[in-house]
């Protein structure tokens, strides 16, 4: 059963239970949804029969997630040069295989790395092989949504760092069938 957020656009003369013109229902489509919001608050049905209903539907688009892996310590000089990259989802680039690819291309164009690739299978993105001799390194990976404030950890998966300078550096994204989580605010009065 699907899920809606329902709106109400006018809140004059009405009263409403915790002050809120917004709710979160399970419903069959938009007119069960407006009429499950409406027998909550008796006598109050017109403010819900004009209400905005929006469908919640999960999907697979990436855009406007913030992906950034930042690579500290371990490069094998006497000095401390972190290195960072970020790649953001666009409608053209809305897949994890699809931005993976560009965080390869970003990762390889790092003066200490030549050797990121990405496994679509595994969905295992190798951020230094053991070519590039930097496995000692600290991986930091975070994955941000579309305006967030702080990334989402449980979207990384296993990190594989700090072991021996001749050591893969690994991170497991997330499958490019994997739902996207997201959230919808709507105000209170």
């Amino acid at each position: 059963m699907p899920a809606y957020t329902v709106v109400a656009a006018s809140l004059c003369g009405s009263t409403l239970e915790n002050r809120s013109n917004a709710q979160v229902v399970f419903a069959a489509d938009a007119t069960q949804a407006k009429e499950i919001c409406a027998a909550k608050f008796d006598g109050d049905g017109s403010l819900w029969s004009t209400a905005t209903v929006t469908e919640i539907v999960a999907g697979t688009d990436w855009s406007g997630w913030t992906f950034y892996i930042g690579i500290t310590k371990g490069f094998g000089t006497s000095t401390l040069e972190p290195r960072t990259v970020e790649v953001v989802g666009t409608d053209a680039n809305e897949t994890i295989d699809k931005i993976a690819a560009l965080l390869v291309t970003a990762l390889n164009a790092l003066p200490v790395i030549a050797n990121a690739s990405y496994d679509a299978e595994t969905q295992i993105l190798t951020v230094a092989s053991i070519a590039d001799g930097i496995g000692d390194a600290k991986l930091i990976v975070k994955i941000t949504p579309p305006n967030g404030k702080s990334e989402i950890p449980s979207l990384v998966g296993t990190i594989v760092d700090g072991g021996i300078a001749g050591a893969d550096l690994t991170v497991v994204l997330p499958a490019d069938t994997d739902v996207v989580p997201q959230s919808v605010l709507q105000g209170a009065v």
